[in-house]
């Protein structure tokens, strides 16, 4: 077995063994070759910065890592780590960890973030051995976007609009009640825009609410409304609107922080919540 970063490695290399890795996993993977190039590249890939384990040139085992800078600071992202079928249980996995953790703090990395399955305590538990601390608890809903576009929108009397430029010099920190996860951030968005509905609600020339849904998949990237505009009728008429522009049956909702007014918002209007996952970090020293 040899490991090495994944700089050489062909998309369609990455993509045959990211198949292989995820065929049996607890959440449906059922994935195309185009959108998994835009889900993988739009939180900041870095083949270079990730690694895999080979046999025979075949790519058996992977971590796929983004970086960004974030607060000032290189931090790094678990985007997807898996063992092709044919390759499990002989330790693979924890080998990849270690070489990655060396190559990102020789990097200059400051952190590196991912997420774990709630359920899925083996691989909690190995993150922790390393020295991966628990931040929080980030929940996912869903909801037919027929259901939503039967419930009655509210008129609120503020502008409605879809242009990408009224939000790109927003502060999120403001307009969100807890800080988005690496593949709900403006970074993201903007990798991947024309894939992306904006709708703004603006007060005059002021913008106090915004949201971001993907055009044809249905996930939620942002929704951020200005504190003292906070309440149920704008909330309600975001929903509607981005129901309006998405094609997906489903419209969803991932990594919201546990015990936000988001989450509690989206129980109330019926989504249900199927997934959970805890957000990891490790810090540099």
């Amino acid at each position: 077995m040899q490991i090495k970063n994944l700089e050489n490695c062909s998309k369609q290399q990455l993509y045959k063994a990211f198949l292989s890795a995820f065929q049996d996993y607890e959440i449906k993977v059922d994935m195309s070759f185009e959108q998994f190039k835009s889900i993988t590249w739009s939180k900041d890939f870095k083949p270079c910065l990730s690694v895999g384990s080979f046999e025979n040139e075949e790519l058996t085992g992977f971590v796929f890592t983004g970086v960004r800078t974030r607060k000032g600071s290189m931090s790094a992202y678990d985007i997807a780590t898996g063992v092709t079928a044919g390759s499990r249980n002989i330790g693979i996995g924890s080998v990849l960890l270690e070489h990655l953790l060396v190559t990102l703090k020789s990097a200059g990395v400051s952190n590196f973030f991912l997420e774990v399955l709630e359920k899925n305590s083996a691989a909690r538990h190995l993150y922790e051995k390393y020295g991966f601390e628990i931040c929080r608890r980030l929940e996912c809903f869903w909801k037919d976007t027929d259901a939503v576009k039967k419930q009655p929108m509210p008129e609120t009397g503020l502008a409605i609009g879809h242009d990408s430029s009224a939000v790109k010099d927003l502060d999120p920190v403001l307009f969100h009640s807890f800080e988005p996860a690496w593949q709900n951030e403006f970074a993201t968005w903007l990798n991947l825009i024309e894939e992306h509905e904006l709708v703004t609600l603006s007060d005059g020339d002021k913008v106090i609410a915004y949201a971001i849904v993907h055009s044809t998949g249905g996930t939620v990237l942002q929704f951020g409304i200005h504190p003292e505009h906070r309440g149920q009728s704008v909330e309600k008429q975001l929903i509607s609107l981005l129901a309006e522009r998405t094609e997906a049956e489903k419209m969803r909702f991932i990594n919201m922080e546990e015990g936000s007014p988001l989450c509690a918002f989206l129980r109330e209007q019926g989504f249900n919540n199927d997934i959970n996952q805890y957000e990891m970090v490790y810090y540099f020293k």
